[in-house]
């Protein structure tokens, strides 16, 4: 959950507003998704309500977009970590070199 002042200042779903497309949006353009066509006229709206939003929030969450997408990201994830050898990353770090004793108390 984020804060809610960081909504009151930057706005309820301001991506929305500015029309910017999402993976979201993409996914469910290409795939043709239930309710796309809703969604983007949705979306085209010139002055959208907190209604409309939440209206778009809803049909994604209708699509299981939400889900696809936390899916992908974890595969996304799990891909990374199996090319990239994080033992040799986390000893670059500066908080790597501490002393051992130092560590050892913690």
């Amino acid at each position: 959950m984020t804060d809610v002042n960081y909504w009151k200042e930057k706005g309820f779903c301001q991506d929305f507003d500015e029309q910017k497309i999402s993976y979201l949006i993409t996914y469910c353009s290409i795939n043709k998704m239930d309710n796309y066509n809703l969604i983007n006229e949705l979306l085209s709206k010139q002055n959208k309500t907190n209604h409309d939003k939440i209206d778009i929030l809803k049909l994604m969450k209708h699509n299981g977009l939400f889900d696809i997408i936390y899916n992908k990201l974890v595969l996304l994830k799990d891909t990374i970590l199996s090319i990239v050898d994080l033992e040799i990353i986390f000893n670059q770090l500066p908080f790597s070199k501490f002393d051992e004793s130092y560590l050892n108390f913690i």
